[in-house]
């Protein structure tokens, strides 16, 4: 259906065993915490929504001062051929689409997470219009018409690592689209993409943690531990 879909996947940086057991304990809980909230939610039930306020309301998270992400975009394109090629699209068309891309994600550990395909993205923008009634709109003096496609909605939970020892969650949704107007003689064609991009960044809630019983701490990080090894 040249839409891909996932409420939330798993996204691990350096998982390797060394280190792993080199993260503080607080990052291995917090690791735990967001994984057993999460196991509350069924997979019909992860709506970004539900999953930003399970995060929020959990005492062993906390979520960073100013890591609250929303980005909103679009490349438009008045040539409606831009996006169309035989067999592999135009380099110009990839580079501006990536181009475009970074602009609107603006992390790098993100862009390179991200399950995207330009050239299929290019093709899917292109065949948006094909759904317009180009016949009939021309026998009109004024319409309108606009299609659009999902292309992608995927939400990622990324956890800590030596590098970035934080837990992050974000949101990618592209929509295809394209648009045509007639007034009168005049026609106006465009297509292009829309973007939306949300994120948060959870640490561990050190005075709850420490707070903890030994044993459950241990217990917490250990959970933590195996299923970052995993």
């Amino acid at each position: 259906m040249d839409y891909l879909h996932t409420a939330l996947a798993p996204c691990f940086g350096d998982n390797s065993p060394e280190c792993v057991r080199m993260l503080d304990k607080d990052l291995q809980v917090a690791a735990f915490a967001a994984t057993k909230e999460i196991s509350k939610l069924s997979p019909d039930q992860r709506s970004w929504e539900a999953i930003v306020s399970a995060f929020t309301t959990n005492p062993l998270l906390e979520e960073m001062d100013d890591s609250t992400v929303y980005i909103a975009d679009n490349l438009i394109k008045e040539n409606i051929n831009f996006f169309k090629f035989d067999g592999s699209p135009d380099k110009a068309v990839v580079t501006e689409v990536m181009t475009w891309f970074k602009k609107l994600v603006r992390d790098e550990d993100v862009v390179r997470a991200t399950p995207i395909d330009i050239r299929q993205l290019a093709r899917i923008v292109a065949q948006t219009g094909a759904g317009i009634d180009w016949q009939n709109i021309i026998t009109v003096v004024h319409n309108k018409e606009k299609h659009s496609k999902k292309v992608l909605d995927v939400g990622v939970l990324r956890y800590p690592d030596i590098s970035h020892p934080y837990l992050k969650v974000y949101r990618i949704q592209l929509e295809a689209w394209s648009s045509c107007e007639r007034i009168g003689p005049c026609q106006r064609d465009s297509n292009g993409i829309s973007g939306a991009y949300n994120c948060r960044k959870y640490k561990p809630r050190d005075d709850v943690i420490r707070r903890l019983k030994p044993e459950v701490l241990e217990m917490a990080a250990k959970a933590g531990e195996a299923f970052l090894l995993s």
